[in-house]
């Protein structure tokens, strides 16, 4: 009496186990298959992010090299304007008799024969300094002026890299 039906039962039965398992494994593969899509998604919202900054970041460099060479650019040429403001004042000291003290603190005689000034006037009052000692002096002063335009120049570096407000 029951075996018609319990056949249909244990079909049914079979039939759900089967559609279970096809079902259950399709929802682990779909599982596992967006688990891998969120990874690969992941990556590659990382590697667009990389790409980003590095883009971002050679831009970057780019404007600070600007900013370098137009720093440099501006010392060189202010070290060249003090070059040829040191040359023009050692022409006209040295046209004018060069450099000289009053000849009481001296206690040796001059270097150099001349002591007439560049007047043609003999200025006896005055001796000029040694040649050395002149060019010693120069090369303090142009020391000097060349660190203060380097200092200048590094202040302004500072301020165009945002160090210094």
């Amino acid at each position: 009496m029951f075996g018609p039906y319990l056949m249909v039962a244990k079909i049914i039965a079979v039939v759900s186990l089967i559609a279970g398992i096809v079902f259950g494994s399709y929802q682990v593969i779909e599982h596992f298959r967006d688990q891998g899509r969120q990874e690969v998604q992941t990556k590659l919202d990382d590697s667009n992010r990389v790409i980003r900054r590095l883009r971002e970041a050679a831009v970057e460099e780019a404007r600070n090299k600007a900013i370098n060479e137009e720093v440099i650019n501006e010392y060189h040429k202010e070290i060249n304007a003090l070059d040829i403001k040191y040359r023009a004042d050692i022409d006209a000291l040295n046209k004018r008799g060069g450099l000289r003290l009053p000849t009481p603190p001296c206690r040796r005689p001059a270097p150099d024969t001349e002591a007439t000034s560049a007047s043609g006037i003999d200025d006896e009052a005055t001796t000029r300094l040694p040649s050395e000692t002149e060019q010693s002096l120069y090369d303090l002063a142009k020391d000097r002026d060349k660190v203060i335009l380097e200092h200048t120049a590094l202040q302004e570096w500072a301020i165009e890299h945002g160090f210094a407000k």
